[in-house]
């Protein structure tokens, strides 16, 4: 009874060892992000206009259309109550506002949680992963700095993919068939009514 449990482990731990590390060294190392990731907000300010379609469309209610010149108006948005859904970025109809990679958004005081739209056109987008190497020599010396996450193998140029090359194919032959035959009319069709109304 003892020796079944501690086979399985045994062979869970085998498979574990044969696998890569799921985790990652932060804060040397930090995981590459995909270009889909809903980060912190960039602001476009040559693009905004001020209009407040992200404002209305946000659930959270967490935008505030505020005044920062004579006649210009800017979203300030606070991070502390955003859920990152991007409605306000699916909203905005000049493309102003984007989502970034940025997740590092921890701060000592909810004053601090309040980004002006000054603040929101200085971010920078921080998709790619990256090791701090100045942290990684001074914890781990001349130990080399290893190749992880690595990046996604992109396919070949020689080899083409089956469903490229279906979609390249004509797909309306059935239709053009169907264009070079003569309009059929319907055989259940009533009768045409005598002129009298009879």
């Amino acid at each position: 009874m003892i020796s079944r449990p501690l086979w399985i482990t045994l062979k869970y731990l085998l498979r574990g060892l044969r696998r890569r590390p799921a985790t990652v060294l932060y804060p040397f190392e930090k995981i590459r992000l995909p270009y889909q990731w809903r980060g912190l907000h960039r602001l476009d300010d040559q693009k905004c206009t001020g209009c407040g379609a992200c404002s209305r469309s946000c659930p959270n209610i967490c935008i505030d259309i505020i005044q920062v010149a004579e006649k210009k108006k800017r979203p300030a948005i606070d991070i502390g109550r955003c859920l990152f859904c991007g409605y306000c970025v699916d909203a905005c109809p000049f493309d102003a506002l984007h989502m970034t990679g940025n997740y590092e958004l921890a701060v000592f005081s909810r004053k601090e949680m309040m980004l002006t739209p000054e603040q929101l056109s200085k971010v920078e987008d921080a998709r790619e992963g990256t090791i701090d190497e100045e942290l990684w020599k001074r914890v781990y010396g001349d130990e080399e700095i290893p190749a992880w996450p690595p990046l996604p193998e992109k396919p070949s140029k020689g080899k083409k993919e089956p469903a490229k090359e279906a979609a390249k194919e004509p797909a309306k032959e059935p239709a053009k068939e169907a264009a070079k035959e003569p309009a059929k009319a319907p055989e259940n069709r009533p009768e045409k009514p005598p002129e009298g109304g009879k």
